[in-house]
């Protein structure tokens, strides 16, 4: 910027008050629109107190935690329920991965929100209890040779319908009434976790508390290279603790999330 568009500039951005000794029409219309607008003032450098308040602006609900949602559906329930009238071979719900046109049926107690569940290896039909109803896909992804995978022992994981396009394959998809009402995963239903929630100060407290319930309850951490790092995890966090904000002070919050599912 050269002297003289400097000059030009100062001369057109700069609006002398009245007891500089210049006070033309012009500066007195600019001043009484500064004065009606609430702007900042130079005199005192403070904000002058507006003469209409601010419009209102609608702030967005906070994002729902996984902890607080029903519970999902989930490969490791459908594994875990077993029926009297599966067909020979099933793996919990599911049939066995060498009859791929066979379905299991179930009358979804397990969820509250599902009235009943046609479960098979290419996807699962779901019936909800308003009468919607939802096909989720499923996907068999090989595990490798090496750790007891083939072609007849592959990994089962549910596609999400809203990024199927991103062909995104998940464990779990979450249920919510307002937002469909469908089976989507977390990141479609704008849901996040409680540790995401917490600051840094609060985070180790939170983890300290799922880590001493995973190792007091746990049927499987009695013993063994497991139990060692959990006892070297709670003693690294015991450390840095300082307690869990009140909010999530529930026992929801409390134990590992995998054991709500």
């Amino acid at each position: 910027m050269t002297s003289r568009s400097y000059l030009a500039w100062i001369d057109s951005a700069y609006i002398p008050t009245p007891k500089q000794g210049y006070c033309g029409e012009e500066v007195r219309a600019a001043e009484k629109l500064r004065k009606k607008a609430g702007g900042f003032r130079a005199k005192n450098g403070r904000y002058a107190r507006r003469t209409e308040p601010r419009a209102a602006v609608a702030h967005p609900r906070r994002k729902l935690l996984v902890e607080e949602a029903q519970r999902p559906l989930s490969i490791r329930a459908l594994l875990d329920i077993k029926v009297k009238e599966a067909r020979p071979g099933s793996n919990g719900l599911f049939p066995s991965q060498r009859d791929q046109g066979a379905y299991n049926e179930y009358d979804g107690r397990h969820w509250p929100y599902i009235e009943h569940l046609w479960v098979s290896n290419r996807d699962i039909k779901v019936r909800f209890v308003d009468g919607g109803t939802q096909i989720v896909d499923v996907d068999l992804g090989f595990t490798g040779e090496e750790i007891g995978g083939g072609i007849w022992h592959r990994r089962r994981r549910l596609v999400c319908p809203r990024c199927e396009k991103a062909k995104r394959r998940h464990e779990e998809l979450y249920f919510r009434a307002e937002l469909g009402p469908l089976l989507a995963c977390v990141r479609c239903q704008k849901m996040t976790f409680a540790s995401r929630q917490c600051d840094r100060h609060h985070r180790p407290g939170l983890q300290l508390v799922r880590k001493k319930a995973e190792r007091e309850h746990g049927r499987m951490w009695r013993k063994g290279k497991r139990s060692r790092k959990l006892d070297a995890d709670i003693k690294e966090l015991s450390r840095r603790d300082r307690g869990v904000s009140k909010r999530f002070s529930d026992v929801r919050f409390q134990v590992p999330l995998k054991w709500n599912r």
